[in-house]
């Protein structure tokens, strides 16, 4: 019925999404005949009103939270699934007089291999008591409640630690998080540490909010980069915060992802080799980028080991990958490897773009391999890919 495990994942995904919309949490019963329930609601304000302030406190509401009940729902069935077949197999066990024991691999990698991730430091910064505590408490009413007036009047009491706390405990909302962080910025930037803006990246990418992400990062990196260790610093900044906030790998894709951008070669391979460290690894999309600015600064000799890296690492390549090996084997004149690649291409069901077909052919009439060319042209012709560029470059070619 399914082709492949993440086929699996997404139609478990669609199920739990279509009972969610309904305002139903997903429920089911394992075969041990155990009944589970998904208990993931919105979480709403109840207000508390003293004489000194207006706290706010958050309770569940009889709103399910539908995005995390579909991106919940396949691993908690799945680990149902894993505990009841384990618990089968120690009771069948049992009734044969035979011992049972297991050990369970958190990682999901196989028994013999030999590297292991680095654990996950957990790094707390020092709790707020008396006036930090109350100053904190107020600040994040009156945000809550848009009363920036009466902020104002607190930012001569600011310090860093109070901003992180208050950011900390704003992290289930990343509207008001992001526009205090930006307020903060506008008036009393001093108070913005790397510890402090791992914490507002985090808020922002486990809410997918990359945009906003990519665009303070792009800030802490430019505003720095005189500090020949910013790199190494603010890895550090963003791993040491990563349990605090509950945070998702993509704060350590989208901090590769700028690197390349940003054309910092040596830092964007750092970062992706410490990422590996911690198993942490980018997306396709990211590596992508990297490699297409590496071939835009003619560096193919950096951008195929990065490739074998990516391969090694079990990143899922596309067809844009494979396009940039080609064009990686073309600048180092090695057309038998980019024919190669082309041939794994089709080979991996994968349609060449245009592009790839072009690079080629440009390849080819730099040979001098102008009958090649004409066999590719051809073949292009009964697929109707050509384009002005493929014929400009063989009208160019045979000039």
């Amino acid at each position: 019925m399914f082709e492949s495990a993440r086929s699996i994942i997404s139609w478990l995904g669609d199920c739990a999404k279509v009972i969610a919309v309904k305002n139903n949490p997903v429920q089911w019963t394992t075969p041990l005949g155990l009944p589970v329930v998904q208990p993931y609601r919105k979480l709403g304000r109840h207000l508390i009103k003293t004489s000194l302030q207006v706290l706010t406190l958050q309770r569940e509401t009889d709103k399910v939270m539908v995005k995390r009940q579909r991106t919940t729902f396949p691993p908690n069935f799945v680990h149902s699934l894993d505990g009841s077949h384990m618990m089968m197999t120690a009771i069948a066990c049992k009734e044969a007089g035979l011992s049972f024991a297991a050990m369970k691999n958190p990682n999901s990698t196989l028994l013999r291999s030999k590297w292991s991730p680095i654990p996950i430091p957990h790094r707390t910064i020092l709790e707020p008591q008396g006036q930090d505590l109350d100053y904190i408490n107020i600040a994040h009413s009156h945000l809550l409640h848009s009363d920036w007036a009466k902020l104002d009047k607190l930012l001569t009491k600011s310090n860093s630690l109070r901003v992180k706390h208050i950011l900390l405990k704003l992290q289930n909302d990343y509207v008001i998080s992001l526009k205090f962080f930006k307020w903060i910025e506008l008036h009393n930037p001093s108070l913005l540490t790397l510890e402090t803006n791992s914490i507002i990246l985090h808020i922002l990418t486990k809410n997918r909010k990359f945009v906003s992400a990519e665009s303070i990062l792009k800030k802490i990196i430019g505003s720095c980069s005189c500090d020949v260790n910013l790199h190494s610093k603010l890895f550090d900044a963003v791993l040491h915060s990563y349990r605090m906030c509950d945070s998702t790998p993509r704060v350590f894709d989208a901090l590769f992802k700028m690197y390349a951008q940003m054309k910092q070669f040596r830092n964007a391979t750092d970062t992706f080799c410490r990422m590996k460290e911690y198993r942490f690894l980018p997306t396709i999309e990211s590596c992508n980028m990297y490699m297409s600015s590496l071939l835009s600064f003619n560096r193919a000799d950096i951008a195929l080991p990065f490739y074998n890296q990516m391969r090694r690492s079990k990143i899922t390549i596309n067809v844009f990958t494979l396009n940039m090996v080609m064009n990686a084997y073309v600048q180092l004149g090695k057309l038998e490897n980019a024919v190669q690649v082309f041939d794994e291409m089709q080979g991996m069901r994968m349609n060449p773009f245009v592009s790839s077909n072009n690079t080629l052919i440009n390849a080819y009439i730099n040979e001098g391999l102008l009958t090649t060319t004409i066999k590719l042209k051809l073949t292009m012709e009964k697929n109707g890919s050509p384009n002005a560029i493929t014929y400009n470059t063989i009208i160019h070619g045979f000039c």
